[in-house]
């Protein structure tokens, strides 16, 4: 399963005797094929190191071998486990959680509109080298107004540039952002607002197995990504005429 969707929502469900808000871990992998499956949904107090790393380590556990590629938003707990299972792995930080952070940061309309303009003109770029340049250039002409986001920028942006890694036009474009998983939790929330709180843990995963083992009947028609076709390697032969003695 080379590629990874990863990411999180909160729940209210009753455990420890009390009604507390819980992290739903939840992980979509692509395969090399270009379908997707869901993986999995995790239950944790939070998203740390220690629930993240009970993540990945039953996903080794049931086979999960051969993950290139991991898109997720930026947690510190997450990234840790992603270090200790899937060290080969390239990280990649959904530029949509990206956007939101950034904006967090600059309150004026133009100035959000400014830098909005500018990261779609780094993550439009051809190749990373490019990328990084103007990367560069757009923290440059931020630094005498908005120093500290030129900063931030300097410290983070080549985090939000692993999707050069892959091959495929599509998949780049499908694989920058956890989009694809957020979807899935808008549905999820579609039902559990009904309910509002759970009863147990066993009840909320009752419910999104259910819901995951539909989506994946739905995902086996129809590819995620279309693999880019293996590229011929021509090879010439040169002749040689034989000399008559």
């Amino acid at each position: 399963m080379p590629y990874l969707i990863v990411d999180a929502h909160y729940e209210r469900i009753r455990r420890e005797g009390q009604v507390l808000s819980t992290a739903a871990l939840w992980v979509v992998g692509v395969r090399a094929d270009g379908y997707r499956e869901h993986l999995g949904c995790w239950l944790g107090a939070s998203e740390s190191t220690a629930t993240w790393s009970r993540v990945f380590k039953d996903l080794t556990t049931r086979g999960l071998t051969g993950v290139r590629y991991v898109v997720s938003d930026e947690h510190l707990g997450l990234g840790a486990a992603l270090q200790r299972y899937c060290p080969e792995a390239v990280h990649q930080r959904c530029q949509v959680h990206y956007l939101r952070n950034a904006f967090a940061t600059v309150s004026h309309p133009a100035r959000q509109q400014q830098l909005l303009a500018g990261l779609r003109d780094v993550w439009a770029a051809p190749t990373r080298a490019e990328a990084e340049r103007r990367g560069l250039a757009l923290a440059e002409g931020l630094r005498p107004t908005l120093p500290a986001v030129a900063e931030w920028l300097d410290t983070t942006l080549g985090d939000t540039l692993g999707f050069y890694v892959l091959p495929e036009a599509e998949a780049r474009r499908r694989l920058r952002t956890t989009n694809a998983l957020e979807r899935e939790h808008e549905e999820v929330r579609r039902r559990t607002r009904v309910i509002r709180i759970f009863p147990s843990e066993a009840s909320y995963l009752r419910l999104v197995a259910a819901l995951t083992m539909d989506r994946n009947d739905t995902w086996a028609k129809r590819r995620y990504v279309i693999p880019a076709p293996p590229v011929a390697i021509a090879t010439s032969v040169k002749r040689t005429r034989r000399r008559a003695a």
